[in-house]
């Protein structure tokens, strides 16, 4: 699979890591978003299960997309552990915010 993801591939990729894989990593900045705005982690997965995926941009070789509702968005990237080829197998969030109604 090769990226951008279009909204779709993004969160049916995004679902079957979070339902069956369970592999999610918070980084340190995202942790440090997530207390500053009152978040919990199920608020981080609400926000990727229901929010709309855009792809952002490249940083340090890694594409990160942009899940967003109208209340919440987190920052995220893929990761693949098996094969470069393959369907990654990692969700990493990098950023969480809040939004105003």
């Amino acid at each position: 699979m090769e990226e951008p993801f279009d909204h779709e591939t993004a969160r049916r990729v995004v679902r079957r890591i979070i339902d069956r894989r369970g592999m999610t990593t918070f980084g340190s900045a995202a942790k440090e978003a997530m207390m500053r705005e009152d978040m919990t982690s199920g608020d981080v997965v609400n926000v990727l299960r229901g929010g709309a995926i855009r792809s952002t941009e490249v940083r340090h070789g890694a594409r990160r997309y942009r899940s967003r509702t109208k209340t919440m968005s987190v920052d995220f990237l893929f990761r693949r552990h098996d094969s470069e080829q393959g369907e990654p197998d990692e969700v990493v969030i990098v950023g969480a915010r809040r939004h105003g109604p």
